[in-house]
């Protein structure tokens, strides 16, 4: 079970809150963490594709954090357009089990796995270097961070996650430029509008966001 329930339970569940809140804030000022939100996404596009049998032909990463996944058409394309948003939210569900089980080091373990498999599809430099950088501060990580450090940083980057998708979501309903996944998916499945798949994305965010709350509750409490 977790180490909270050692003699260091109250310091590592500070170091946690600690990482929440710096996520908070580094979400909103430091504004290249969005690039994780965007490779997150965009590895769930590719993941399902390939979990359905499906062909991821080409991924991009672009400069000004958009990304796209181009996948086969037909069922596999459709569980693959609809699996984009809800990623990085069930990535930091994932998160949030391995600080649960005390094992946050896991976290970097992931981050390469997501890496390497994304870099045979990438088409452009931009994506290469983004996804690079993330691998880099993984290995780091694994190498020199202490466990109090590794709880710390798993806290952060399930912020990062939940805040950058949430807003990726709002996006969706506010000032979207360009084709969505949510029209993608109306185009797909004739008769279930753009705003429908919309929702749908919201309501997945916030069950999995209230899930991961309950995680965290429980080791407050």
């Amino acid at each position: 079970m977790i180490d909270f329930f050692t003699q260091s339970y109250h310091l590592q569940v500070w170091v946690v809150v600690a990482g929440l809140l710096v996520g908070m804030l580094a979400h909103v000022f430091v504004s290249p963490l969005k690039y994780v939100v965007t490779i997150v996404h965009e590895f769930g596009h590719a993941l399902v594709a390939r979990l359905t049998f499906g062909k991821v032909y080409r991924m991009r990463i672009n400069h000004d954090s958009s990304g796209s996944t181009e996948v086969k058409t037909g069922v596999s394309g459709f569980f693959a357009t609809l699996s984009g948003y809800p990623m990085p939210f069930l990535l930091a569900l994932l998160l949030s089990f391995l600080i649960k089980w005390g094992r946050p080091q896991l976290t970097f373990v992931f981050l390469i796995l997501i890496g390497f498999y994304i870099l045979f599809h990438l088409r452009n430099a931009w994506g290469f270097f983004s996804v690079i950088v993330v691998m880099l501060v993984s290995v780091l990580a694994i190498l020199y961070a202490t466990a109090f450090v590794n709880f710390a940083l798993t806290a952060f980057l399930i912020m990062i996650l939940v805040m950058g998708g949430m807003k990726d979501i709002f996006v969706l309903f506010l000032h979207y430029h360009g084709v969505s996944d949510a029209d993608i998916l109306s185009q797909q499945l004739r008769g279930f509008h753009a705003m429908i798949w919309k929702i749908f994305f919201f309501l997945v965010a916030c069950f999995i966001t209230l899930e991961i709350i309950r995680i965290f509750w429980e080791l407050l409490v």
